[in-house]
């Protein structure tokens, strides 16, 4: 059937009918009123436009491909079902297309809809899907592609492996109701300035890409069961590249990427949680800032950059891959970051007064730079990793609770010069400074570990040690717990420095297993008053080369199993010495007082072994020495007043 309606004057009405195919290509408007089949194509204004209204009030169910083409203002409205079996295309050159009922393909059939100079509305009124099954469908606007409401259900779906891709020069817009939908069995591609993802969201099993200029909301979930999803602003106008991510986001890839080529700053904010089960994601603010405060959970790495700012105030979890933050973050909320299976790395610096835990079991937990900088320090740092690499100062402050927390760590490595401290503004109580009692710590660089404060009344914190220097001795190690109320340094194993061990403020030292401090001709002082303790049923070995050795009170509460202080240039003992087996000191400089003890030496079950070489009254004793065996002096010895027996109770003098 041919039908013309002279020089675009007349409407043409169609009411119901089964025919081999329908022309119409001169008409003002057109409408099916009824329900029309044919089993060819439908074509509403293929050689000429129809210059009015097209509607659909009934149906069209074509065998072939349905075309309905008009430049009226008013565009074309469908109400009834529209079903080309090999495609479909509605082109509105002026209006809108609005479809409030279904439209559908077969096989291999594409359905175009262009609103060239207006929206394509899609369930603005009614239900409605658009429905293609290999073939591709595509939607154009001049201005908006709306897709449901927030009541009324819209979708638009390939059942086989069709393209879905859309097309707006304003934006996209999905309604809040559960049911909106973009669904395709091939790909997903939307390019308006401004998306809103809403409803449920959108679902292909090949890539989705989603390429706005604005801002893209997803208040939706976006899932590509097989392939990536790449979220992207690049902004070039007065408004603010923005991505808000209000849904979960799942795909073998996820990047969400935000830029903007004006003076502004683009902005990624994360506030609902993700839990990609299926691969990794990526956040790159470019030179804008990411703000997350909500969990992301990431089956494969998780990667953060933000050249402005990195804001986290949640946690962070990759299963099978690496954690990495790239530029300078800033915590907003307490936070856990755990890689099950890789490693963490903080590239920047890490501030903010909240607390952070650091997870890399079976990897490496990397600070590149400083945490916890002056004035922007965090409330407290726990870190448990098979490694860790130090590369700049860490700071916490907040009170007793204030602790850094290495004791989950089996080894640590400095990559520079590190000072760690648990009361920063000294305006309160210290945390403690922990690390593994059987892990290591290693690097050429300095490390200072202050838990002290001048605050009155305030407490030190704790500072335990495993094995120092063992495999890469440090250049020096200066332990600080000293307080109102000190706090106790415990020591687990040896300590290997090419400089200087100063623990002249660690007050109270408890050895919890056998210690050897050696240095490479350089000072070892341990507690810088007679009135501080070294305690502990374990052998302390030190070798200071040429280095001077000062000891305070030793073994005062708990005796030493041994001491031996096997080289030294002179060795001052600030108070007494005791310990259950040997005493064995040797000091070479040629002074006076090479060895100058303040106190009492007792061993009350082995020998005591004192040598000052070299000069006269090298040996210079202020208390009794008391040996459970044998007393071996060798030097020149001075006897104080206080000095009142030299005793080998079971041996010889």
């Amino acid at each position: 059937l041919s039908a013309n309606a002279g020089t675009n004057d007349g409407d043409i009405v169609l009411n119901d009918g089964d025919i081999q195919a329908l022309t119409i290509d001169d008409a003002d408007d057109v409408t099916f009123s009824g329900d029309f089949v044919t089993s060819g194509n439908v074509s509403v204004s293929t050689t000429a436009t129809i210059v009015g209204t097209i509607i659909v009030n009934g149906s069209i169910n074509a065998g072939g491909t349905v075309t309905l083409a008009n430049t009226d203002a008013t565009g074309i409205e469908i109400n009834g079902e529209v079903t080309g079996n090999s495609g479909g295309n509605l082109t509105a050159a002026t209006g809108t297309v609005a479809i409030d009922a279904d439209v559908a393909a077969s096989g291999t059939g594409q359905i175009d809809i262009d609103a060239t100079a207006g929206n394509v509305n899609l369930a603005q009124a009614a239900a409605s899907n658009i429905t293609a099954v290999n073939g591709e469908i595509d939607l154009l606007a001049g201005t908006s592609i709306l897709v449901g409401t927030g009541a009324i259900a819209g979708q638009i779906t390939t059942t086989g492996t069709g393209l879905i891709d859309l097309n707006a020069t304003t934006a996209l817009t999905m309604g809040s109701l559960a049911g909106n939908k973009i669904t395709s069995g091939g790909a997903i591609d939307i390019d308006p300035a401004t998306v809103t993802i809403d409803g449920d969201g959108l679902e292909a099993v090949g890539n989705i890409a989603v390429d706005a200029t604005d801002t893209i909301q997803v208040n939706g979930i976006v899932n590509s069961t097989s392939g990536s999803v790449a979220l992207t602003v690049t902004n070039a106008n007065a408004n603010t590249g923005t991505i808000n991510v209000v849904a979960n986001l799942i795909g073998d890839d996820v990047t969400v990427t935000a830029s903007d080529a004006t003076a502004g700053t683009a902005v990624i904010n994360v506030t609902s949680a993700i839990s990609n089960n299926r691969g990794g994601i990526t956040f790159e603010a470019n030179d804008g800032t990411l703000d997350i405060d909500s969990n992301i959970v990431s089956q494969d790495f998780i990667t953060l950059n933000g050249g402005a700012a990195i804001q986290l105030s949640a946690d962070l979890t990759a299963t099978d891959n690496n954690i990495t933050v790239n530029d300078a973050l800033t915590l907003d909320g307490d936070s856990i970051v755990t890689a099950t299976s890789g490693d963490v790395t903080f590239s920047g610096t890490v501030g903010g007064a909240q607390s952070l835990t650091v997870n890399a079991t079976n990897g490496t937990a990397t600070f590149a730079s400083t945490v916890g900088a002056v004035t922007d320090e965090l409330t407290a740092l726990t870190v448990s990793a098979a490694t860790a690499s130090l590369g700049g100062n860490i700071s916490t402050d907040g009170g007793a609770t204030a602790d850094v927390d290495f004791s989950g760590t089996d080894a640590v490595t400095l990559t520079s010069a590190v000072v760690i401290d648990s009361e920063a503004d000294n305006d309160g109580s210290a945390g403690y400074i922990k690390f593994k009692t059987t892990g290591t710590i290693n690097g050429a660089q300095t490390l200072s570990l202050d838990a002290g404060t001048t605050f009155g009344g305030a407490t030190g914190g704790d500072i335990q040690l495993g094995t120092v220097g063992n495999s890469t001795a440090l250049t020096s190690l200066t332990v600080d717990n000293d307080a109102a109320t000190d706090g106790t340094t415990t020591l687990y194993g040896n300590i290997t420095t090419t400089g200087v061990i100063t623990m002249t403020d660690a007050d109270n030292i408890d050895l919890a297993g056998n210690v050897t401090m050696m240095t490479t001709n350089a000072n070892v002082i341990l507690g810088g008053a007679a009135a501080d303790t070294v305690d502990g049923a374990y052998t302390l070995t030190i070798d200071a080369g040429t280095g001077d050795v000062t000891l305070p009170l030793v073994g005062g509460t708990v005796a030493l199993a041994a001491l031996s202080v096997t080289d030294s240039d002179t060795t001052n003992l600030l108070a007494a010495i005791t310990a259950d087996g040997a005493i064995y000191i040797k000091s070479d400089e040629a002074v006076a007082a090479a060895i100058d003890a303040d106190g009492a030496i007792t061993s009350t079950g082995g020998d005591i072994t004192l040598i000052a070489l070299g000069a006269a009254s090298g040996l210079d004793l202020n208390g009794d020495v008391v040996a459970a065996t044998n007393v071996t002096l060798t030097g020149d010895i001075v006897l104080s007043v206080t000095a009142d027996a030299i005793t080998a109770t079971g041996g010889t003098i």
